[in-house]
């Protein structure tokens, strides 16, 4: 879904920023441009983002992956398949790599994030990030709404909420600095109900549009889902 000719921006991400990995971003950030089919060309951020139906979905996902995972501070598209590592480090990066299914390219980037983390290098050195031009038809996406079931994209999201907790636990040190300031966040994500999502979003998405660094408040999310 990316086009080819530019692997010269994950190339530039390693060999010329210094980076330990790149790889691309189809939404989200300065220089990704969005394509929506049939009849619209390339939107530019925040456009693309503002436009995207799950708007408000993706940005709580963002806002909860990021507390759970630090280490995905700056980057917004996990599930992008646009990524780049070194050779030498690809048998350490997915000996932990288990999946086989759709979650297998956020594990693959936790598990390569967590790997160069352990030898000491820095967040601002973990993941370059190119922005990249991309179509998505959104008739056609996994996530969105059928006569057969209206409340689809919920179920999924709020499904996506219990398994960043599973991925917390995984990879972040039990005891920790950092599990110890999501813990809070953690307890109310922990198994929530696709009903007190859809409630908690339903009142949050009232706000308008809204980019992924919006610095919600515990208190907000919970008052938004009471």
């Amino acid at each position: 879904s990316t086009d080819m000719a530019l692997c010269g921006l994950l190339s530039h991400g390693i060999l010329v920023a210094g980076c330990s990995m790149s790889m691309g971003a189809r939404y989200g950030s300065e220089g990704t441009f969005l394509v929506k089919p049939p009849d619209q060309g390339a939107a530019p951020h925040p456009q693309s983002h503002y436009e995207q139906p799950n708007m408000m979905k993706i940005v709580l996902r963002h806002y909860v992956r990021v507390r759970l995972l630090p280490m995905l501070e700056g980057i917004y598209d996990t599930q992008c398949a646009f990524k780049c590592f070194k050779a030498e480090d690809i048998p350490a990066i997915v000996n932990d790599v288990k999946s086989m299914g759709a979650d297998f390219d956020m594990e693959l980037l936790l598990c390569a994030l967590l790997c160069y983390r352990k030898q000491g290098v820095e967040q601002a050195k973990l993941c370059h990030v190119a922005g990249t031009l991309f179509t998505e038809d959104f008739a056609e996406s996994n996530f969105m709404a059928s006569s057969d079931d209206p409340d689809k994209p919920y179920k999924t999201y709020a499904g996506m909420m219990d398994a960043l907790v599973g991925m917390h636990e995984r990879f972040i040190e039990a005891g920790s600095e950092e599990a110890t300031a999501a813990k809070d966040l953690v307890d109310f994500c922990r198994g929530m109900s696709w009903e007190t999502y859809k409630k908690m979003h339903d009142k949050l998405n009232e706000r308008g549009p809204t980019l992924f660094d919006h610095a919600f408040t515990l208190d907000e999310l919970k008052a938004a889902a009471a």
